[in-house]
């Protein structure tokens, strides 16, 4: 399931979240993070927002991933907490399919921004 364009490239995309200095990050990202036709799937950006919350208890990794998912989407890192918790992020974030009460939620927040 894609979700949402990204506002840089694919390639651009990996080399942001790379540049979180975690090396479970970025273990996880060959599996964790895909692009299907220019959009992220919705377990990518689950992914990305668990990172951007809590950094695996580093804050230099929690900021760096709000930089990189600030930079991957028009949306900020700020506008879409206030849609999504972060236990729903967890517990969609190895997931294709999400309820859509979520899917609209975060949808509708991404169309209010952009």
């Amino acid at each position: 399931m894609s979700y949402k364009k990204l506002k840089i490239t694919e390639d651009e995309a990996r080399k942001e979240i790379s540049k979180v200095s975690h090396e479970t990050c970025k273990k996880g990202l060959m599996n964790n993070w895909e692009v299907e036709n220019g959009k992220a799937t919705f377990s990518s950006v689950c992914w990305l927002f668990m990172w951007a919350t809590t950094g695996q208890g580093s804050k230099k990794a929690k900021s760096e991933a709000r930089d990189a998912f600030n930079k991957i989407f028009e949306i900020g890192y700020d506008f879409l907490s206030a849609s999504l918790t972060l236990e729903e992020a967890d517990k969609y974030r190895y997931k294709q399919e999400i309820p859509i009460k979520v899917h609209q939620n975060i949808l509708d927040a991404f169309e209010k921004r952009t």
